[in-house]
């Protein structure tokens, strides 16, 4: 599994930040008021009587909430590169995205559909499947009527 780089920084923070607080805790403790910190050690004995280190205890409870092992787990993820796509352009006559231009105006698909869009604005119609099919028969049978015509010719040059 892996994350994004910012993700693993923001996990990174929050430890850093957690366990500083920790060692800020055990700095100002010679800072605190006598009776407050008698009173915090009265409270800490308490804690001590049912169990073997008060602190570690908490630091560990503490440690072991799920929001800290989730942001631990993170920060020791890799992370995630995302690869680059190629940049896409439109294709002026089908409006088509594509990355090479030239080569995609050279295909059928490219042709077909400009085609398609020029009998849409010379109609008027948005279906436009009916026309389409008449220009195929049509250019079909100008094929045919050209390649007789040939074969006419060639043979009348064989004669």
């Amino acid at each position: 599994m892996s994350i994004s780089q910012a993700e693993k920084k923001k996990s990174q923070e929050f430890i850093n930040a957690l366990n500083s607080l920790l060692g800020m805790i055990d700095d100002i403790s010679i800072y605190i008021p006598e009776g407050k910190y008698i009173e915090m050690m009265n409270q800490l004995k308490t804690v001590n009587d049912t169990a073997e280190n008060p602190i570690v205890n908490i630091v560990s409870l503490l440690n072991n909430t799920e929001v800290v092992r989730e942001n631990r787990r993170r920060a020791e993820m890799n992370v995630r590169i995302l690869k680059k796509q190629p940049k896409k352009s439109i294709c002026p006559l089908c409006d088509t995205p594509v990355i090479h231009i030239r080569k995609h105006q050279q295909n059928n698909k490219c042709k077909l559909i400009r085609r398609t869009k020029v009998l849409s604005a010379y109609s008027g119609k948005i279906k436009t499947d009916n026309m389409e099919n008449m220009i195929n028969q049509v250019e079909v049978f100008n094929e045919k009527i050209y390649y007789i015509h040939l074969l006419n010719d060639w043979k009348n040059q064989m004669n």
